[in-house]
């Protein structure tokens, strides 16, 4: 509650000294917000979770006569300042008009101060305040914002979405998480036909809890509040996964795939990403997991069906291992058994993934081996530390083996 009141200081004394500029909002784990004022009062919010996709999802309901799609956002460093000027150039060529503008400006600004209360739930959050005039936000021939938010009402709006949110239990979760079908079977059993097609069809792996409610016109706390029960059974998932990828990245992604193509063999296999392996029986966890991984640029090789997990990995030679808790036929504890009877395999870092974040699952995932463990929802910012944390710890064991196998064997040392 502690950065909650924070951040309301915060807000006052900006609206009382009339403050001009920006101010950034940080934690230790989340991505920055930053909140753009003009003599006080709010006029962009920006930043956090999925920044591109949020801005999109906002002008197809707020603006759907703006097609963001075939904007060129290749030199655009800052996203979350330009996005707001390239709103005033779609004011500027009438595409859009003003009451359109600051429908989209408000709602923005609620998601924004939303996801920072919900963020200082948990963890203490900075403020880092810039000062900075006008005209080095402001581009497009525009002296003036669209808009000027009243920023008390626009935070209590926010707050009180924020204490829904806590009533319903839904502290732990975010609404730029990801819902995915875990136990389609289940489900099914569970749910009318008709009510499990349209969950298959909606819950695809690609829309947050946000996303859904936009394409439902469906409230985001009722929304997620009637799929808890699901949630909690382990039946549905909440994953976090990567933005969009913006509109211009796709033709630098093939350049730059080509260009690998073209380089010696030698250099190829110097350039070579470790491998990272998932094991899930969910093809969505599989496929957000693909995403998060090769977008960081891991290589990446999913299983779904665990039975024959050895003769797979075997050839492969992983990096690293993430594996399902609770999969139907063998789990994970018994395929994490098997991995460590294998020497070339007993080495490899095993992650285990679990909906539960029980001491039990924990003491048994070190029993049979496990490096580390995960409790779900999959996010993308923990599972790539996660990543760069085992493979550092593993590349430095390996070398410290080395070093020590020199030491014992000074004869090696002489011809190397």
């Amino acid at each position: 509650m502690k950065s909650t009141i924070n951040l309301v200081n915060q807000l006052k004394e900006i609206q009382q000294q009339k403050f001009t500029g920006k101010i950034k909002v940080t934690n230790l784990t989340n991505p920055a917000w930053s909140l753009y004022f003009c003599q006080g009062k709010l006029i962009w919010a920006a930043g956090g979770y999925s920044p591109y996709k949020s801005w999109k999802r906002h002008l197809d309901k707020y603006c759907y006569g703006a097609n963001s799609t075939k904007i060129d956002l290749s030199n655009l460093d800052q996203f979350d300042s330009r996005s707001y000027n390239i709103l005033a150039n779609f004011y500027k060529e009438k595409l859009v008009n003003r009451e359109q503008l600051i429908v989209l400006i408000e709602n923005k600004a609620k998601e924004v101060l939303f996801d920072i209360l919900l963020s200082g739930n948990t963890q203490p959050l900075e403020y880092q305040i810039e000062s900075e005039s006008l005209s080095s936000f402001l581009q497009f021939d525009f002296k003036i914002p669209l808009t000027l938010v009243n920023t008390e009402t626009i935070y209590q709006q926010s707050y009180e979405i924020w204490s829904q949110w806590l009533r319903k239990g839904l502290q732990f979760w975010s609404p730029n998480f990801t819902p995915i079908i875990k136990k389609q079977a289940e489900l099914k059993r569970q749910v009318s036909e008709l009510i499990y097609e349209r969950f298959v069809k909606l819950i695809d792996g690609k829309n947050t809890l946000r996303d859904l409610a936009f394409k439902m016109n469906k409230d985001v706390v009722e929304l997620t509040y009637s799929l808890k029960s699901y949630i909690d059974q382990g039946l549905i998932e909440l994953v976090e996964i990567p933005d969009l990828i913006l509109p211009s990245t796709p033709q630098q992604s093939i350049c730059q795939t080509k260009q690998i193509q073209k380089l010696p063999i030698a250099e190829q296999q110097q350039t070579k990403q470790p491998l990272v392996v998932c094991i899930d029986d969910s093809p969505q966890v599989l496929q957000i997991m693909e995403q998060i991984l090769t977008t960081a640029g891991y290589q990446f090789m999913g299983i779904q069906d665990p039975i024959h997990t050895v003769s797979k990995l075997v050839p492969c030679q992983p990096a690293l291992i993430f594996l399902d808790i609770g999969m139907p036929l063998i789990n994970g504890y018994e395929v994490c058994s098997q991995l460590q009877r294998v020497s070339k395999l007993k080495d490899v870092p095993v992650v285990m993934l679990t909906g539960n974040n029980g001491i039990i699952d924990k003491v048994r995932a070190k029993m049979v081996g496990a490096s580390s463990f995960l409790s779900k929802p999959i996010e993308s910012e923990k599972i790539l530390a996660t990543v760069r944390d085992l493979l550092s710890e593993n590349m430095s064991e390996k070398s410290s083996q080395v070093a020590s196998c020199n030491l014992a064997h000074p004869s090696v040392m002489a011809f190397s």
